[in-house]
C-alpha cells in the first residue's frame, strides 16, 4: 500500500518540481528593467560644499527637527502628506547633520522638544511631471522606448526660538530628472534616483545651515 502510493505520487512530484519558477522569472525581469534607470540633478541650486572652519568650534546648541513631505504624481491635481516619506527623508537629514555636526545635539523627536535651543520645521513637497502616453508605451515595449520624467522639490525651513518666536524662513527649489530605458542598466548603481534624491535632499539641508550660520543662527547669543 505504502510502494503503490509513493509509485502514484512520484510523478506528480517529478512534474511539480519541473516547472519554471514563472513568478521568480517575472520578478528577476522586473527586477532588472525598473533597475534601468539613470537620474541626474537639473535644478539651479549650486552644489554647497561644507568648510568646518566657518561654523562654530564647539556647537552649543540643541535643535529639534519638524520634518514634513508631501508628494504629488503625475495623476494627482494636489500634493498629500507621505508618511512614509517623512520617516525617510529624516534619515537621510540625520546624515547630513552628524556629517555637518553643527549642533550639540539633535532631535526627531517631539517629547525631547521643549529641551531644544532652536525649533526647526522642514516643509518639503515634491512634484512630479511627465507624460503619461510615454511611459504606457515605454511598458508597452518592456523599456526598449526611454521613458523620463522630473521631479521638483521644495524646501521651506522655518527656525524658531524655544518661545517659538519665528528667528529666520528659508525657501529653496532644486529638481531632478529620470530617464528608464534598459540600455541604461550599466549606469543605475551611481545614478539610482534614490541616490541622486539623497544627495540632493542633503545639498538642501547644507544650504539652509550655511544660511543659517551667516544669520548667525547656530551661536549660543547668551553666553
Amino acid at each position: 500500500m505504502d510502494r503503490h502510493q509513493s509509485d502514484k505520487d512520484s510523478p506528480m512530484i517529478t512534474r511539480y518540481q519541473r516547472r519554471p519558477p514563472v513568478l521568480a522569472i517575472v520578478a528577476g525581469l522586473m527586477l532588472l528593467l525598473t533597475s534601468g534607470c539613470m537620474s541626474y540633478r537639473t535644478g539651479g541650486l549650486p552644489v554647497v560644499g561644507f568648510d568646518r572652519k566657518i561654523f562654530p568650534d564647539k556647537p552649543t546648541l540643541k535643535a529639534f527637527f519638524e520634518v514634513r513631505f508631501f508628494s504629488q504624481t503625475v495623476i494627482e491635481t494636489t500634493p498629500r502628506e507621505n508618511v512614509a516619506m517623512s520617516q525617510q527623508m529624516r534619515k537621510v537629514i540625520a546624515g547630513g547633520l552628524n556629517d555637518c555636526a553643527v549642533f550639540k545635539s539633535y532631535t526627531f523627536s517631539a517629547y525631547d522638544a521643549t529641551n531644544a535651543d532652536l525649533l526647526i520645521v522642514l516643509t518639503i513637497q515634491q512634484k512630479e511631471s511627465g507624460w503619461l502616453p510615454m511611459a504606457a508605451l515605454s511598458g508597452a515595449t518592456l523599456c526598449a522606448i526611454p521613458c523620463t520624467w522630473s521631479e521638483t522639490y521644495d524646501l521651506t525651513a522655518e527656525v524658531l526660538d524655544n518661545k517659538k518666536q519665528q528667528k529666520a524662513h528659508y525657501e529653496l527649489r532644486d529638481s531632478m530628472r529620470n530617464w528608464i530605458q534598459i540600455l541604461l542598466l550599466p549606469l543605475s548603481p551611481w545614478k539610482s534616483p534614490d541616490k541622486v534624491q539623497k544627495q540632493l535632499i542633503e545639498n538642501m539641508v547644507r544650504a539652509i545651515l550655511t544660511r543659517m550660520n551667516n544669520d548667525n543662527l547656530l551661536r549660543n547669543t547668551k553666553q
